[in-house]
């Protein structure tokens, strides 16, 4: 008898869950092109984080429960988080945020 094994994918984070583990909690964040840096994310919807050495700020939202980040460029990036332990991933796994 052949049986298949499904991979399990973890489920995206909702709207509370991304809330209660981020706002005003200090993060290091790693993108799979090689820039980090660390952030933290405001209750207003406010950021404020490191890229190449400097400071700076941005805006971010959760939409239609997706976590979404505008640092000023036309192009909103919006994403999944999923939850592995502490470290959350975006559902493509190219955007890494770890507790400080």
């Amino acid at each position: 008898m052949a049986t298949s094994v499904l991979p399990v994918m973890a489920a995206g984070l909702s709207a509370d869950e991304i809330k209660s583990s981020f706002i005003d909690k200090p993060f290091t964040w790693t993108h799979t092109s090689g820039v980090g840096g660390s952030t933290i994310h405001k209750a207003d919807g406010s950021m404020v984080y490191d890229l190449n050495g400097k400071t700076r700020t941005a805006k971010w939202a959760i939409k239609k429960g997706k976590f979404c980040i505008n640092a000023g460029d036309s192009d909103e990036a919006c994403f999944a988080l999923v939850a592995n332990g502490k470290v959350f991933k975006s559902e493509d796994g190219k955007l890494v945020y770890t507790p400080k």
